[in-house]
Order: structure tokens, then sequence, then C-alpha cells
């Protein structure tokens, strides 16, 4: 009877380290995967903002060049488009980066980007006949094109950091103490306040 009950027990503990070096190895099969995770998100974050402060650029540039084009047309007064290409100069100067970004920053950029958008249709409309001038009614639609590739990159960029962060979130610590590469592992900054929670 002792027997059977020390054999039992045996079976028992037996079943239970198995069971326990099957867990601490998944766990690191899973903070090895985690990482490598973690540094495909790095590239697109990366990648995202690229994309995004070039289309932003693009968009300036090709808003300039729109203006002194339609200033050569000349069926629109100087005043609304210095007012534009003022807005345009202010618009480069609200710049954030990765590890800056402040909701008050986005919102000043959007809200100026947003007022020379109007401004842009508003002239646009004033001046009928654009569509003969393929030149400047191209660089419009451009405008419109790059103004939305902003907008797409920026979700991107926020997808890529929440699901980062989420990462960090859940797995830190044991990222950072299995992991030397991740010692100094941190939340991404993004677009919403809430993209940094914790950090």
């Amino acid at each position: 009877m002792k027997l059977n009950s020390i054999f039992k027990i045996s079976i028992i503990v037996i079943l239970i380290s198995f069971f326990s070096c099957e867990k601490k190895n998944e766990r690191k099969v899973n903070v090895d995967s985690l990482s490598s995770r973690l540094v495909v998100l790095q590239d697109s974050i990366d990648k995202s903002w690229k994309e995004m402060i070039k289309a932003d650029e693009d968009k300036i540039n090709d808003i300039k060049i729109w203006i002194s084009k339609i200033d050569k047309i000349k069926k629109q007064t100087p005043k609304s488009l210095d007012t534009l290409n003022e807005l345009a100069t202010k618009l480069s100067q609200v710049k954030y980066s990765q590890a800056d970004i402040s909701v008050k920053a986005v919102d000043k950029n959007d809200s100026i980007s947003t007022e020379i958008m109007n401004r842009i249709i508003k002239i646009k409309e004033s001046i009928p006949d654009l569509k003969k001038h393929i030149e400047e009614d191209a660089m419009f639609e451009k405008i419109k094109k790059t103004d939305n590739d902003v907008v797409t990159d920026r979700i991107k960029y926020q997808g890529f950091v929440l699901e980062y962060n989420s990462i960090v979130k859940q797995f830190g610590k044991d990222l950072k103490e299995k992991n030397e590469k991740l010692k100094d592992l941190k939340y991404k900054r993004g677009f919403q306040a809430d993209s940094t929670e914790g950090i």
C-alpha cells in the first residue's frame, strides 16, 4: 500500500516537473517571438513615420507651387494668396518628432492644415475656368491626395504604436529580464493620449 502511494506521488511529481519545464520553454519561445515582433513593429513604426513626414512635406511644397501657379493666372486677389502662403509657412514650422508628439502640437498642425485645404478649395471655386489650366488643377488633386496620405500614414503609425505598447505592457518585464537588448524597453508615443498609458 505504501509502495503504491509512493509510486503515485512520484508520478505526480514527475508530471508536475514536466509540465513546469514545458511552461518555461513555452514562455521562452513567447519571449523570443515577442522580441522578434517588437523589432518588426519598430521597423513599421519608423517606416510609417517617415512616410507621413514625407507626405506632409510634399503637401507643403505642392501648396507653395500651386500658389505660385495660381498667382500667375491673376484671377485671385494677392491678399488671399499671401494668407495661404503664410499658413503654408506656419504649417511647416509646426513640427513634432516621435519623441515629443503632443496632442496640442498635432491639433495645431491639423487646424492649420484644415484651414489651408478650406482656403485652397475656396480659391479653386473662385476660378471657374481652373480646369482649363490642367497643370494647376492636377496640382490641386495632388495636394488633396498627399493630405489623405498624411492621414493614412498617421493611422498606420498609431496602429503599430498601439500594438507595440500592448506587448510592452503585457510582457515588458519578462522581455527586459530575458533579452539584454530590450533592457531599455519603453512605450512609444502615439497620436492619441492613451497610446502611452503607463509611461
